[in-house]
């Protein structure tokens, strides 16, 4: 038909366009473009076409000649070039060629994946950078090149043989890294910062992983059957001692999942060489949460460490109100035999949200379910409390984030813990709580 031909010119400049990299220019006037490959053409950046004050319109060789210009080889991620006042200037990569971005005379800073850090002053060499910012070399075959996506007839036209073009091999190796690497943390943590190209975090979350497992498990928390008894004079353990112990092993698993699990999803981000960009328009948040707090008990030892896990389901209809049905969970006392189960509701407001921490004040009540108690005859029993939570949260990539929730509690009844242990009605309760979200 006569009106398939233009339609289909149209289409194949707009794919031979939409590849191109361009850079983001803050500050005026910069211009940033790939250097022209063997039959290939360069890549205006934004503004290099347009008209000037006075008439006439700019060239990329114009542009390049008004002042210094920064070379950079083929780039697998995104840097971001600042001038030395702190400013943002340009944003370029990723790339399958050399960049060249024309530069006022100064100091700027090269800011890389992983928080790397490069100074370059303007009339110095070129800068020497990292391998993992440096996209991998294109392979040497004396084959025709690919056909790319942008290069291959309409959907409605013949001889197209598929909806897409292979991946080059570069692609391959991204798409490769954003996998095999989280899975290397997962099995040694910090593994996967080290292929990343960040050997300093990855070995700082290897120890720190390693500490943390150490203390959780010389705190965990274990009776002593002597204690008590009467056969020494040192069988009673001191208050103060009990309560440091169980302190500490509720602040150092919790801290041992949250750093597990933040490694992986690190490394993950940091293979795609974004930054993270919270999603503040979410529409629904699942949150599994674990909460710790340390009450008296009658006999020895005088404390006991109190466990509660939970899931929520927080919905947010407006800008950074949010609500939804919390602490949904349950469990059996292992000494009682008594079953719980539990359900509640919370309201929050986001009063902070700067890049990536949220800072959330909520308000809650809990309803609660409790079997009887096989060994004392008790029946069962209904309870509920309220509380009062900060929510503390950092995202690690932009729909994941984890999270610090120490609440205020009031039990308006007894109170079950999903794993045994009760509190008495009335009585206030400090809880330390952490967990993950995703935010869909």
């Amino acid at each position: 038909m006569p009106v398939r031909r233009p339609i289909a010119t149209i289409a194949c400049a707009a794919c031979l366009v939409a590849p191109l990299h361009v850079a983001r220019a803050a500050v005026a006037p910069e211009h940033v473009e790939e250097e022209v490959a063997p039959g290939g053409a360069a890549a205006k950046a934004p503004g290099a076409g347009r008209a000037k004050k006075g008439g006439g319109r700019a060239s990329a060789s114009s542009d390049a000649a008004a002042g210094p210009v920064l070379e950079l080889p083929p780039l697998a991620h995104p840097i971001e070039i600042r001038a030395d006042g702190g400013a943002r200037v340009a944003v370029v990569g990723p790339s399958v060629r050399p960049v060249r971005v024309a530069l006022a005379p100064g100091r700027y800073e090269l800011l890389g994946p992983g928080g790397g850090r490069i100074v370059w002053e303007t009339g110095a060499s070129p800068p020497a950078l990292p391998e993992a910012w440096r996209a991998p070399p294109p392979p040497v075959s004396d084959e025709p090149a690919r056909v790319r996506s942008s290069d291959r007839p309409p959907p409605d036209s013949p001889g197209r043989d598929s909806d897409r073009a292979e991946p080059t091999p570069a692609e391959l190796a991204s798409i490769w890294r954003w996998y095999v690497f989280p899975a290397a943390s997962a099995i040694i943590p910090g593994t996967g910062q080290m292929l990343n190209g960040e050997p300093g975090k990855g070995a700082a979350i290897l120890l720190s992983t390693a500490g943390l497992l150490t203390a959780t498990i010389m705190l965990w928390p274990r009776t002593d059957p002597r204690e008590g008894t009467g056969g020494r004079a040192d069988d009673t353990i001191p208050a103060t001692q009990e309560v440091a112990r169980l302190a500490g092993f509720g602040v150092a698993s919790g801290a041992l999942g949250l750093l597990y699990a933040g490694q992986i999803l690190d490394a993950h981000q940091v293979a795609r060489g974004q930054p993270v960009r919270p999603n503040k328009d979410f529409v629904l948040r699942i949150e599994l949460a674990g909460l710790y707090t340390i009450a008296t008990r009658p006999g020895q030892p005088s404390h006991q460490l109190l466990r509660d896990f939970n899931v929520s389901f927080m919905f947010e209809p407006v800008p950074r109100f949010n609500l939804g049905f919390s602490d949904i969970g349950g469990g059996r006392d292992r000494q009682t035999g008594r079953r719980m189960s539990q359900a509640g509701v919370r309201f929050g407001y986001r009063v902070f949200d700067r890049r990536r921490t949220w800072i959330t004040l909520s308000v809650g009540g809990v309803f609660q379910s409790a079997g009887r108690d096989g060994g004392a005859g008790a029946r069962g029993a209904v309870s509920g409390f309220v509380y009062g939570q900060l929510g503390l949260r950092i995202f690690v990539t932009d729909a994941i984030s984890l999270g610090l929730f120490p609440r205020l509690s009031v039990p308006l009844a007894t109170r079950f813990y999903a794993f045994g242990g009760s509190l008495p009605r009335y009585a206030p309760t400090l809880e330390l709580g952490g967990g993950i979200g995703v935010h869909f």
